[in-house]
């Protein structure tokens, strides 16, 4: 059998490289375009790439600072409310994953949230409960405190915000990470982009579970 030369093999890999790339740059294009169309019908504008992070006031918050190359793009907006994809690099070389959701901001200045943090349970957040402190729990919903890890450093101020409804709500649609801080709220499901189509149900439901935090 004759040696398939070695230019070959390389030149080969070039190919499918760039069909790859071009692939999944056409599926992004085709993403965004949608989009946009779904967020127009709500009424929201649109930016397919959005300004620096840096520029909003909600990027303190601890989902924006994790990892590295932290990227957010098809930014739609409503008064004070932004949904858009977001995602960032963990780890470094062979070992490097970049996590990518679909993330919703809700302003208010009618509350003062206190700063914490909500996870679903899981090994992660039980490994990270090891790590960084016992989470908060409710004895008196353990339905709630087995589906979600809260942790902040005002104890006191987050039991009174994560009331009985809210925490029912919660636990009814488990999955979701939440982190607040002030009239910021950031809602997400970790590493889970929405497809175009879902768009209003995603806003709706932040909505409902935003206006549960007083």
């Amino acid at each position: 059998m004759e040696e398939v030369p070695l230019w070959l093999w390389i030149g080969g890999g070039l190919v499918l490289g760039g069909a790859v790339f071009l692939a999944a740059r056409h599926f992004e294009q085709r993403r965004s375009d949608a989009l946009e169309q779904a967020a127009l019908r709500l009424g929201l504008s649109f930016q397919a790439k959005g300004d620096p992070l840096e520029s909003y006031g909600f990027a303190g918050l601890p989902l924006f600072r994790r990892g590295r190359a932290r990227k957010h793009k098809n930014v739609a907006r409503g008064g004070s409310e932004w949904v858009f994809d977001y995602s960032y690099t963990t780890r470094s070389g062979k070992n490097s994953s970049t996590v990518a959701q679909t993330v919703a901001v809700l302003e208010s200045s009618s509350r003062s949230l206190p700063r914490f943090e909500l996870a679903p349970a899981g090994l992660f957040a039980r490994l990270a409960s090891v790590l960084g402190g016992r989470g908060i729990d409710f004895e008196e919903d353990p339905g709630f405190s087995r589906a979600y890890r809260l942790k902040g450093p005002d104890q006191k101020a987050i039991r009174e915000t994560f009331q009985a409804a809210l925490r029912q709500q919660l636990a009814s649609e488990a999955g979701w990470s939440i982190e607040g801080d002030g009239r910021w709220l950031v809602l997400y499901r970790r590493a889970k982009r929405i497809r175009p189509e879902q768009l209003a149900d995603f806003v709706e439901t932040a909505r409902r579970i935003s206006a549960l935090f007083h």
